[in-house]
């Protein structure tokens, strides 16, 4: 008979105070309103530490120790006022991937690079301009093909040119 993994144990009272006194070390109220995170961050600026053997984000922690629970499953932590050193309770709320998403476009944070300063573009404004008058030109005909060919571009790319769907003036 195989012993079963050990189940992680719900961390004592004791290791509760000592995680909140070190969570609560380790923060600075400001003027905002925020209550920004002075220790370890990630990558994207957000606060981290560890609880009961996992690294957790610190505006999660704050979320625990003002809830008793974390998150509920399938549920992110939304900042309402997008600093992600931030760990007030008051400016956390609870909401989907989907949400976070909507946030950030309603808020100009999604980047919706355009034209040259998207990385993907292929063209350079010069080259769009080229393009229209190419097509407008009666006098030298030439076929959507051509010019996919000339800008080594596909033909959907042209036509969405021509047809003002992208690099709108």
């Amino acid at each position: 008979m195989s012993e079963q993994p050990a189940t992680p144990q719900e961390p004592s009272a004791q290791y509760l105070a000592f995680a909140r006194t070190r969570f609560d070390a380790k923060i600075s109220p400001q003027e905002s309103g925020c209550i920004e995170w002075i220790a370890g961050r990630d990558r994207w600026g957000y606060g981290t530490m560890w609880f009961n053997r996992k690294h957790r984000g610190a505006h999660t922690m704050s979320w625990f120790f003002n809830h008793n629970a974390f998150p509920v499953k399938g549920k992110i932590l939304l900042h309402s006022c997008d600093n992600p050193k931030c760990v007030n309770v008051q400016h956390l709320r609870e909401g989907t991937h989907q949400d976070n998403s909507n946030d950030k476009v309603s808020r100009g944070r999604q980047a919706f690079l355009k034209g040259e300063k998207n990385g993907q573009s292929k063209l350079k404004r010069y080259q769009v301009d080229e393009i229209r008058a190419k097509i407008n030109n009666m006098d030298l005909p030439i076929t959507i093909a051509a010019l996919a060919r000339e800008y080594k571009v596909g033909e959907q790319t042209i036509r969405d040119i021509v047809q003002n769907r992208t690099w709108v003036v």
